[in-house]
């Protein structure tokens, strides 16, 4: 009799954890962008330079944002097809996308000249059996035309 309670309380532990896991996951499912769509590039002003980073739609990794970096510091989050501008000083910098937990940090370095625009994509691939560690994903620089084709589908975020 002990041992067939300590089962059932076992059972109920499990489930019970597997049901706040469930729930986490689908509350974190609800992250999107909530700006604007695309329409044209902003204008940028003396000194500085701009780029839009964006990522399409991708079933898998749906609901979940990914962190982005300027130079090592935190600027905002990317979400399932969304755009993002950034707008910053001409010269060098370091721009990176951490995809989860699991996931490693992706980065690409930047020359940017005053007054330019730069277009990067962030292409999260996706395997028939998900991709929990987001491999093969990669940070791909995008002419202005193939970039704002594809942004006129995706909402804005800051």
């Amino acid at each position: 009799m002990f041992i067939q309670i300590n089962f059932y309380r076992s059972v109920f532990k499990a489930i019970s954890l597997a049901a706040a896991a469930t729930a986490i996951v689908l509350a974190s499912g609800c992250a999107t962008p909530t700006g604007a769509a695309f329409t044209n590039e902003a204008a940028v002003p003396t000194g500085q330079a701009q780029v839009y980073l964006y990522r399409d739609s991708s079933i898998y990794a749906i609901g979940q944002s990914f962190t982005v970096q300027l130079n090592k510091k935190d600027v905002g989050e990317l979400f399932n097809r969304s755009y993002m501008p950034l707008q910053m000083s001409a010269g060098e910098h370091l721009l990176s996308v951490k995809p989860g937990l699991l996931g490693k940090t992706y980065e690409v370095t930047l020359q940017l000249a005053e007054k330019q625009t730069q277009y990067v994509e962030f292409e999260l691939p996706s395997f028939p059996l998900g991709n929990a560690f987001h491999l093969g994903s990669s940070l791909t620089p995008r002419t202005a035309e193939q970039a704002q084709t594809a942004m006129k589908a995706l909402k804005g975020v800051k």
